[in-house]
């Protein structure tokens, strides 16, 4: 996918090595939307909403999952575990499956 337009254009700053295949999942750079009705329904100023429901597992989880998976690969890991009660499980899930790791 195209660099400009996800998170891994800040590549050079995560802790992944600049010589990891990164996977064809678009994760970020999700729209934010200015919700005035609410704001002033709630008696603030501005509020603005993030839309991380259009991330590949639905989740803001997704994006420190990409960088934990591409990290387990670095490593040469083939499987990668995680405890959780929702989120971050089916976002690992997500991102080890669109990468070939075992979950």
């Amino acid at each position: 996918s195209n660099r400009s337009f996800n998170h891994w254009r800040y590549q050079e700053l995560l802790p992944i090595s600049p010589d990891i295949h990164l996977p064809h999942l678009h994760v970020g750079w999700t729209p934010v939307y200015d919700i005035p009705r609410l704001a002033k329904a709630l008696g603030v100023r501005k509020l603005l909403l993030k839309d991380d429901g259009r991330n590949p597992t639905n989740s803001f989880k997704d994006r420190a999952s990409s960088v934990g998976v591409l990290k387990a690969i670095e490593f040469g890991f083939n499987t990668i575990a995680c405890a959780s009660t929702g989120n971050a499980a089916s976002s690992l899930a997500g991102l080890s499956a669109a990468t070939g790791l075992k979950i």
